[in-house]
């Protein structure tokens, strides 16, 4: 039984990432930010949290992805979203060997 209790804890933390902490609060990227804090990493799709113990948790953001697309739309993900979205399909046809958009 205590080892499969340990085996989820290393589960459970091996899915965090943990980084530097200070005593006031929790820094990273040259930014403090206090305790219970939630923020978005501008370089990647996680969101982390400043624990009360001082250290700071990332976890991956969650997408709520659509099933289904209208007639006229495909999912796509755009440059610099986390999550992809319902976009109209681009098409373009060829006129005198241009394309028309």
């Amino acid at each position: 039984m205590l080892s499969q209790f340990f085996i989820v804890l290393i589960l459970i933390f091996t899915s965090f990432n943990i980084i530097q902490t200070i005593e006031f609060g929790c820094e990273h990227n040259s930014t403090t930010y206090p305790i219970d804090t939630e923020w978005t990493l501008s370089e990647s799709c996680q969101t982390c949290k400043c624990l009360s113990n001082k250290i700071i948790i990332c976890r991956n953001r969650t997408c709520q992805i659509p099933k289904d697309c209208r007639m006229g739309e495909q999912l796509t993900l755009k440059a610099g979203s986390c999550c992809p979205t319902c976009s109209p399909i681009r098409r373009s046809c060829l006129y005198d060997s241009t394309a028309i958009l």
